[in-house]
């Protein structure tokens, strides 16, 4: 593993053939920034760390190589969350006390709740609810988690399945409709996430409550 600095010139060489699984990364300075709700600090954004090994990281960049490369594609959220924490890990943050961390008010939280609602069937963006609260996308997932016991991306695929049972409840409706008025890029997809959430297929679901 290795960390290079925006601007570092870097060389390298390979002595011998072969295969190569390569991870590359790149950080915006401004954007996790916002993220994180804090300014970084630019000491160590500058400080290279070349040829080093972390379990924690690697296990990270596992994770995050098989999201690149899997056909089931999750919220765009859980690889948002996984770049974050390996940030977050390589420029060792600490963590932001706790007095500093509050719940949504009602008015935030009713508005946030009732777009995710209106908008369920669609990707939403992370900054989408921020800016509903105008608050940084890291202070309004963990207030919205403390108002609600859930991060934002499982509100919206709560909110998405529960508009998928009303349109599977419709037996005239075929399943790939279904599966595209939900927003899915094709039924097989579709069919993983419902049973990941709902515990049966969406055929299953509708012959259960149609007897």
């Amino acid at each position: 593993m290795s960390f290079v600095p925006a601007d570092m010139p870097l060389w390298s060489r390979i002595e011998a053939a072969g295969e190569l699984r390569h991870l590359d990364l790149h950080f915006d300075v401004a954007t996790l920034s916002e993220r994180i709700g804090e300014t970084l600090d630019t000491s160590r954004l500058e400080m290279p760390r070349l040829g080093f090994m972390d379990e924690r990281m690697h296990a990270l960049a596992r994770l995050i190589a098989e999201e690149c490369t899997a056909p089931d594609v999750r919220h765009d959220l859980h690889g948002d969350g996984l770049v974050l924490s390996l940030f977050i890990d390589l420029m060792q943050l600490a963590r932001t006390p706790a007095n500093r961390r509050s719940t949504l008010s009602d008015r935030q939280l009713k508005r946030v709740t009732a777009f995710i609602e209106d908008n369920c069937l669609r990707n939403i963006r992370l900054q989408e609810l921020a800016d509903l609260t105008d608050l940084s996308q890291s202070y309004f997932s963990h207030a919205f988690k403390a108002a609600t016991g859930l991060p934002p991306d499982q509100r919206h695929m709560r909110a998405r399945m529960r508009k998928v049972e009303h349109l599977l409840a419709d037996p005239g409706l075929p399943l790939p409709q279904v599966a595209v008025a939900a927003g899915f890029a094709d039924q097989a997809h579709f069919t993983r996430t419902f049973r990941r959430f709902c515990g049966l297929t969406p055929a299953a679901w509708r012959r259960a409550h149609r007897a």
